[in-house]
């Protein structure tokens, strides 16, 4: 009795495992004579001219043109579903600046057997620009990011810190496939510093991001620009007006005189006659019973004369006449019998020494 598990090759006619079979021929003949791989000899890919993006249904991000070439190649080129292992390397060769020559192998295995198949292509590029330049070099915007403070210029280190948080934002949010993550244009103003931004969800991120670090209060409005398939187009305006005071303040508050050390969406500070830390929330009751009394920066050494239960008595460095000052939490670590204090509305008053900067006033 024949075996029923055996068959013939109808293409080569030798005996072979029913098994072993593809089609209904044996592995060899399909390796040799099916379609493993699939591709154009030529194929065009679209460049964007100003950021190297292409395009494949969408526009895609690239590292450089060969890039994009590789990555568009790749989404062209179909392989046999009879493969179970394959894997493709290609190469590129530039050609002349509009086109690039790719040599690939593919390499795979069907039924145990290892395959192998060469192939080559010339890729051509036609340069056009991308949906975000276009938009970009017309100047379209779809929100401003708008930084203002309260009476006082925006420190310059401040304002550099932003200008990083802004860019690096845009970038991660553009690499990870927006295509709307773009900065049109950056303003400075006495007032402040405002940013151009593509994307309403770009703008309104970075805004948060920048109030967790700095504090303030948050404004959003809208404005009609247009109407697109017969719905409104509105225009945000994310304003982020920061809180009048900054790391580095003397300020009052419920009695209290108080060096501001750190302001983000609340106001943390040492309360200059316990040394106890204090938390201020940051709303808009708060920040208008606040009172400014000096910043750190104008801090000045000057002498000791004397302790008592609650004041100790200096000489007060503008006028060289002996003042009582409030007596502060940290009088066993004054040294050398120099104490420093900055001017304020309501007299002298010391500062702990860890606080005011290495190059005090003398």
């Amino acid at each position: 009795m024949s075996n029923i598990k055996q068959n013939f090759c109808p293409a080569c006619g030798k005996d072979v495992n029913i098994y072993d079979t593809i089609d209904g021929i044996c592995v060899d003949c399909f390796i040799k004579n099916a379609d493993l791989i699939e591709y154009h000899e030529n194929e065009e890919v679209v460049i964007c001219r100003i950021c190297g993006a292409f395009y494949d249904r969408e526009w895609k991000n690239s590292v450089n043109e060969e890039d994009a070439v590789l990555r568009y190649l790749s989404s062209r080129i179909k392989t046999s579903n009879k493969l179970d292992e394959q894997d493709i390397d290609m190469t590129t060769e530039r050609m002349d600046s509009n086109r690039i020559r790719v040599d690939g192998v593919l390499n795979g295995e069907i039924k145990g057997r290892l395959i192998e198949k060469k192939f080559s292509c010339i890729v051509h590029i036609r340069y056009s620009v991308c949906y975000s330049c276009s938009r970009i070099s017309g100047g379209y915007y779809e929100s401003i990011l708008q930084i203002r403070t309260d009476k006082r210029a925006l420190d310059y280190r401040v304002k550099q810190d932003i200008r990083k948080i802004v860019n690096d934002y845009v970038i991660k949010r553009y690499e990870a496939g927006d295509k709307r993550s773009f900065i049109t244009k950056i303003e400075e103003l006495d007032e402040g510093i405002d940013f151009y931004l593509g994307s309403k969800s770009v703008s309104k991120q970075i805004c948060n991001t920048i109030r967790l670090k700095y504090g303030g209060e948050i404004q959003r409005s809208s404005k009609l620009v247009g109407m697109d398939d017969g719905r409104n187009l509105y225009r945000i305006t994310y304003s982020l007006r920061f809180f009048k005071i900054s790391p580095g303040d003397v300020i009052s508050f419920k009695e209290k005189f108080i060096h501001v050390i750190k302001v983000t969406k609340d106001i943390e500070g040492r309360d200059l006659k316990s040394g106890k830390t204090v938390l201020i929330k940051g709303n808009k009751s708060n920040i208008d019973d606040i009172k400014i009394f000096g910043n750190i920066k104008n801090v000045v050494n000057t002498d000791l004369l004397s302790i008592g239960k609650e004041q100790i008595e200096v000489v007060d460095p503008y006028t060289n006449k002996n003042v009582e000052i409030q007596k502060p939490y940290f009088i066993d670590r004054i040294k050398d019998n120099r104490v420093p204090v900055i001017k304020t509305s309501v007299g002298l008053l010391a500062i702990p020494p860890e606080f005011y900067n290495i190059s005090i006033k003398r």
